[in-house]
């Protein structure tokens, strides 16, 4: 499915995909990327 997959909004980065409906024709949930930035920079440094 399209879980993982971007939001983009202006060209940020805004959201990834949580959960949404197979057909597209109900809402679609995303992760709030700007919510976990601290550790997703922790995690790209220890790397």
């Amino acid at each position: 499915g399209d879980s993982g997959g971007p939001l983009i909004c202006n060209g940020h980065l805004a959201g990834i995909i949580s959960s949404g409906h197979p057909y597209g024709d109900e809402v679609t949930n995303y992760v709030d990327v700007a919510y976990y930035k601290g550790w997703i920079d922790d995690i790209i440094t220890e790397t």
